[in-house]
């Protein structure tokens, strides 16, 4: 579905100087109108498809001028790009500003009809993983596509875009780094317990390698296991070097 976010004219009349539903602080002359020049700037971006640039100047013009009109801009620019999690907070943030705003100019409660009325469309697409570390890692460092993720994510359903994401895993272990995807030669005893301060097993049987494993439930069904690749010993991490597994999410 292909969106137009607002006119020439409605955009003028959004960053009018004095408008009475603006409830921050005055932003600057030289404020407005770079806002302006960068709304204008990224509806043309929004016309010739390049998205990514019209999320962009729709974004730092919001910054300039904090108007749900350049809001609902940035939000469209992002649902185009399949960025629908960023696109439903942008939704959001028209609706709960705007929401009980009785002063509200009409361009910005056509901005918060639009919000209300797109929302439900983009939650119904986000896809939602749930990520399990296994194997006896503990303080666990995880990241999906580069965006770390905090302790609190971890074990519990988390929203994610449509499409496969790079997950890494990353812990301390007896002293040495595992990483999702990378082995350690350090020794672990046969009931899969970390030994303790390095020591060998005691029923004397050769060190095992032990591996963390990221599990994921996503709403493409099923649980799938993510465990270091192949079987051999790894030499260890080496700068730079990582192994990240896929995921794939509805």
């Amino acid at each position: 579905m292909r969106f137009a976010p607002f006119s020439a004219g409605l955009l003028a009349a959004a960053l009018a100087i004095g408008v009475p539903c603006v409830a921050f602080a005055d932003p600057s002359p030289q404020d407005i109108s770079q806002a302006r020049d960068l709304g204008q700037q990224a509806q043309a971006a929004y016309d010739a498809n390049n998205y990514a640039e019209a999320e962009r100047l729709f974004t730092a013009a919001a910054n300039l001028f904090p108007a749900p009109t350049l809001t609902l801009g940035a939000a469209r620019a992002a649902r185009a790009q399949g960025k629908l999690v960023i696109a439903r907070e942008a939704y959001n943030k028209i609706i709960r500003e705007q929401g009980n705003n009785p002063n509200a100019s009409q361009a910005f409660k056509d901005a918060l009809a639009s919000a209300q009325m797109e929302i439900n469309d983009v939650s119904a697409k986000i896809a939602h993983v749930t990520i399990k570390i296994e194997g006896g890692a503990t303080n666990a460092q995880v990241t999906i596509d580069g965006e770390v993720v905090p302790p609190a994510g971890i074990g519990v359903s988390r929203p994610v875009d449509p499409g496969s994401h790079k997950v890494k895993a990353e812990a301390q272990a007896n002293g040495a780094v595992l990483r999702s995807g990378e082995g350690t030669n350090g020794a672990a005893p046969a009931n899969g317990a970390p030994p303790a301060n390095g020591a060998p097993p005691a029923n004397g049987a050769p060190p095992r390698e032990r591996r963390p494993v990221a599990r994921d439930h996503s709403d493409a069904g099923g649980e799938r296991a993510h465990p270091a690749a192949g079987r051999r010993p790894d030499p260890g991490p080496s700068p730079g070097r990582e192994r990240p597994r896929l995921i794939r999410t509805a």
